[in-house]
């Protein structure tokens, strides 16, 4: 278990800390091109060989709780009231997070 004290860092050094960094890494690369908020699926797409989505969305997650990334509902692909409760999160860099990595 990684020891919540480390904040941002905490990514570092915890099992998953490649995926974690490669994450990161897409969030930065994305942030020079002007694209401020990334789906899950879209980090997806920028990850080479990367795991399934549904691993990625739980990485997101975990980045959230560390202060990394900010996730923010993402209602922009609502068409049904199903559609409106499911959770769906647009997420982006902290300044915190970007420091980290920087």
């Amino acid at each position: 278990m990684v020891d919540q004290d480390f904040g941002t860092f905490a990514h570092l050094t915890s099992p998953n800390a490649t995926l974690y960094r490669r994450i990161m890494a897409t969030f930065l690369n994305a942030k020079r091109r002007f694209t401020v908020h990334l789906r899950p699926e879209d980090v997806h797409g920028e990850l080479d060989n990367g795991p399934e989505v549904s691993v990625i969305a739980g990485a997101l997650t975990q980045l959230v709780e560390w202060g990394n990334l900010r996730a923010d509902p993402d209602t922009s692909r609502v068409t049904t009231v199903e559609d409106f409760h499911r959770a769906r999160f647009l997420y982006q860099l902290t300044r915190h997070g970007e420091a980290t990595e920087c």
